[in-house]
């Protein structure tokens, strides 16, 4: 088919491409969409080999290597002149019909570079490309001793003015993230400006649970069970000292084996720990694979998170047969069904709980089946992927029709002429004659799109 309808999927990415829940959820996006769009997927050229081996291989999934920064906030490299060349509507090299954004900051000047140029000589100087942000909301430890359990990351007021200012719109992972950047704008700006906020909002997340099960499966444990386990990077939104406090507990009083496992090197709250509670044993630095084989042989998983985006660790360790004990927080609003019963207040709570669930395993399995068929219906890549398809077309069909019903001009010009079979250099050759001026100014992304829409591809 000439001119496939094409999604720009501009990645969040870690220093290193590991399958961390970074590269989770770019892979969760690109399955999803790549069941009905070409995908196109800029990648850090440093990291090319390895993010080719933890993202999909797909036929209509092009990885572009470029240059760019791998910090997770700073977003500096997203306006250099490779990313106006490539990706600019007028200018660029790839043609696309939408973008989603997983990037943090900087939306709006995402969407300069994309949909506006300022050196073309004619009245239409903007393809209204939709934009969709899906912001991967992270905090700072010294901004959440300073102001609480939630705050956004580096520059606040930009990330308020990104929100706010924003032609796109917004897809979280849940209801409960969308709550806690509403909180967030509270603070700035008054309620009445985050209704556009909130309208701008979707909650959508996706888990490929095929793709978790393969690599448990590849991971099988060949060691000691573990009574209790937890994992994550060494942040102080995890409180892995909370979780530490309630595995000491459990291990001086009843004898269970307990272990707290991250993939980040020795830090402040590492260091704490250690000195805390030197009895909990706590391993640094490790792949993967080790955190895969050690789910494979617990029992409980302990999450203390004060916040969390989607967590896939709790989808992890509910698909390898963990029965989950969550601290509250209300970052769990959507993420945690109300009739799942092992959420706890106090450390005295899961002390409790946590015995209670390692002496009557049987009560706490059936939850756990039950936690697994629900994150199948709710979460899976085919329930993501037919959620997520509709909304994006929704969304095209929502930018293009006004556009499309413009009267008088050139798009009038172009709608009479175009047939699905065109090229955009047969209907820019039909425009000439036409009209005839051999000087007519039309750009290509405007002509691609006039054939799209007369082909109906976005209905």
């Amino acid at each position: 088919m000439l001119y496939p309808t094409t999604i720009l999927l501009v990645p969040l990415f870690d220093k290193k491409p590991n399958p961390n829940g970074l590269v989770k959820d770019v892979g969760a996006f690109v399955q999803a969409l790549a069941k009905r769009y070409t995908v196109l997927v800029p990648i850090p050229e440093d990291q090319e080999q390895g993010f080719r081996l933890v993202l999909p291989d797909l036929v209509n999934v092009e990885y572009i290597p470029m240059s760019m920064y791998s910090g997770l906030f700073f977003e500096e490299m997203m306006t250099t002149r490779e990313w106006y060349d490539n990706f600019n509507q007028f200018r660029g090299k790839y043609s696309y019909d939408a973008v989603l954004n997983l990037r943090h900051l900087n939306g709006k000047l995402l969407e300069r570079i994309f949909t506006y140029t300022p050196d073309i000589p004619v009245y239409y100087k903007r393809i209204p490309i939709p934009v969709v942000h899906s912001p991967y909301a992270q905090v700072r430890v010294d901004e959440i001793r300073k102001y609480g359990d939630y705050t956004m990351c580096e520059d606040s007021e930009i990330e308020v003015w990104t929100y706010l200012s924003s032609v796109g719109t917004f897809l979280f992972h849940s209801a409960g993230e969308i709550d806690l950047v509403r909180r967030e704008l509270l603070k700035f700006v008054k309620p009445t400006l985050i209704r556009d906020f909130l309208n701008k909002s979707v909650a959508m997340g996706g888990v490929d649970v095929a793709g978790f099960r393969k690599a448990l499966s590849e991971n099988p444990p060949h060691g000691d069970g573990i009574d209790v386990f937890t994992g994550g990077r060494m942040a102080g939104v995890k409180d892995h000292m909370w979780a530490a406090e309630v595995m000491h507990y459990l291990i001086a009083s009843d004898g269970y084996t307990c272990n707290i496992n991250s993939h980040s090197p020795k830090n402040a709250i590492a260091e704490e720990i250690i000195q805390t509670y030197p009895g909990v044993p706590l391993d640094l630095e490790q792949p993967y694979e080790v955190y895969l084989e050690k789910l494979n042989r617990s029992k409980v998983f302990l999450i203390a998170s004060k916040k969390e985006s989607f967590c896939y660790t709790m989808f992890e360790a509910f698909l390898a047969g963990n029965v989950v004990v969550f601290r509250e927080a209300y970052w769990q609003k959507d993420l945690i069904p109300d009739w799942y019963p092992y959420v706890v207040k106090t450390k005295a709570e899961a002390i409790d709980t946590v015995r209670d669930i390692l002496q009557r395993p049987s009560a706490a399995d059936g939850y756990v089946r039950r936690m697994q068929e629900w994150i199948v219906q709710e979460f899976d890549i085919p329930m993501f992927e037919e959620r997520l398809n509709s909304y994006m077309m929704g969304r095209m069909l929502e930018e293009y029709t006004p556009v499309m019903r413009k009267s008088g001009g050139l798009i009038e010009l172009l709608q009479g002429l175009a047939s699905p079979e065109d090229t955009v250099d047969d209907l820019k050759r039909k425009a000439r004659k036409a009209s005839g001026k051999a000087d007519i100014k039309i750009p290509n992304a405007l002509a691609r799109l006039v054939i799209k829409w007369q082909r109906g591809d976005f209905n």
